[in-house]
């Protein structure tokens, strides 16, 4: 890859990725703050738990299902890394970058 295919990939890249960041803060100052704000200014409810009931769900946290759950997503990321590990093991890097 040229060096001018690369400086035109990261602008792109970048370019993606800057207007999400104040978008996603914006969308949770609403949430956050000024929603709040505005219900207790006005004692009224927007959300109501009767529609939103996610704070009221009942959960019971095993120490099981933890240990369980953390050793699953340790051994999946462990399996995630081996076949790249093992591919760049048998890669020769001189013939690796023959072609950048």
């Amino acid at each position: 890859m040229s060096l001018k295919a690369t400086s035109l990939s990261r602008r792109a890249t970048a370019a993606l990725r800057f207007p999400v960041l104040p978008l996603l803060f914006t969308k949770s100052l609403v949430a956050n703050v000024i929603v709040p704000a505005i219900e207790s200014a006005f004692q009224m409810k927007f959300l109501s738990k009767d529609v939103y009931l996610i704070p009221d769900l009942p959960s019971d946290l095993q120490l099981g299902d933890v240990l369980a759950v953390s050793l699953m997503a340790l051994a999946l990321s462990f399996l995630a890394t081996v076949y790249p590990s093992w591919r760049a093991a048998r890669l020769n890097p001189a013939e690796a970058l023959r072609y950048e």
